[in-house]
């Protein structure tokens, strides 16, 4: 707990903490351990990097009113937290059955993508990929329903694996 006191914490070390905190189910010490170091962020947008962070413990933690609290303060000016937070955001609305809102928020993050040319082309390719099939995932809920849907699912992540350019 006292190794980052009164030192600069890096965006890969607090990366590390928050995946090591989700694989642990340690949520609550990482959101403590965040509030109590977020000056320490060693980032020039080290608000936007705090609400992401926090918002994907909340995510895991399945508070999904406190992840939209924090994924809401998350700012566009680094193209990467935006678009980490518009993933989640889909992923909320997604475990909220909130269809619309995962195909609007879909929509949101492809535009964003193709209007930020500078972001690698690998990026833009796997964050496109999660898009389309989460896309296809939301068709088929809305057509079958959480009940019928394990026969649909299984065809899709054949479909999925079987796709040579997909990145894993």
């Amino acid at each position: 707990k006292g190794l980052f006191k009164k030192q600069p914490i890096h965006y890969q070390n607090l990366k590390i903490i928050t995946e090591s905190a989700i694989v642990s189910k340690e949520y609550d010490w990482a959101i403590e351990f965040m509030e109590n170091n977020k000056e320490n962020i060693s980032q020039l947008n080290k608000e936007s990097v705090f609400y992401l962070m926090v918002a994907k413990l909340y995510f895991f933690k399945k508070d999904y009113f406190a992840t939209r609290k924090f994924i809401s303060k998350v700012s566009m000016d680094d193209y990467f937290h935006y678009i980490e937070a518009k993933l989640i955001e889909c992923r909320v609305e997604f475990e909220l059955n909130n269809y619309l809102s995962v195909v609007d928020s879909i929509n949101t993050a492809k535009k964003f993508l193709q209007s930020h040319t500078e972001i690698g082309k690998d990026f833009r390719q796997a964050y496109t990929i999660f898009l389309s099939i989460l896309f296809k995932l939301v068709k088929l809920y809305e057509k079958s329903g959480k009940d019928n849907i394990l026969f649909e699912i299984e065809m899709l992540e054949k479909n999925i694996l079987s796709d040579k350019n997909q990145i894993y």
